[in-house]
């Protein structure tokens, strides 16, 4: 069984977890460039009859909250 299973937390959760540490570890010039590209970005595109009809790019940047959970 693997780790994150047997923990009981999913795998994103989990990869979330050792992306953070990751980022965490880095030295202060790096951490601030990992920092601008740690947000998450989602693609939506909308469907209508079979046929995409517009697409749409949502980004959400880290908040300092959202950083102490991970």
């Amino acid at each position: 069984m693997t780790y994150w299973r047997s923990a009981g937390i999913s795998y994103m959760r989990f990869s979330a977890i050792c992306a953070q540490s990751l980022r965490n570890s880095l030295k202060e010039d790096f951490r601030s460039i990992a920092a601008k590209r740690s947000g998450k970005q989602i693609k939506l595109t909308f469907w209508k009859d079979g046929k995409p009809t517009s697409k749409h790019i949502a980004n959400r940047s880290r908040t300092p909250s959202s950083e102490k959970e991970a």
